[in-house]
């Protein structure tokens, strides 16, 4: 399960809106709500833009992406 919290953390600090990153990972908005609420994971893919578009370390990538 992905830390939501964190990553809409880091989306804020860089000014990308949710507009912003289902354009950026091709879905809609309606699929990241599910993500958000953890009915759906984030694809090794989706994970890999979303890192590069957030500019993230692999600190937090780790903490983003492997929360437990």
């Amino acid at each position: 399960m992905a830390n939501i919290q964190l990553l809409e953390e880091k989306m804020r600090e860089q000014n990308i809106t949710v507009s912003d990153m289902v354009k950026h990972l091709n879905i809609d908005k309606a699929t990241w709500y599910r993500k958000k609420k953890n009915s759906q994971s984030f694809s090794i893919g989706q994970a890999e833009k979303i890192c590069k578009l957030l500019n993230l370390s692999d600190s937090e990538t780790t903490r983003i992406f492997f929360a437990s």
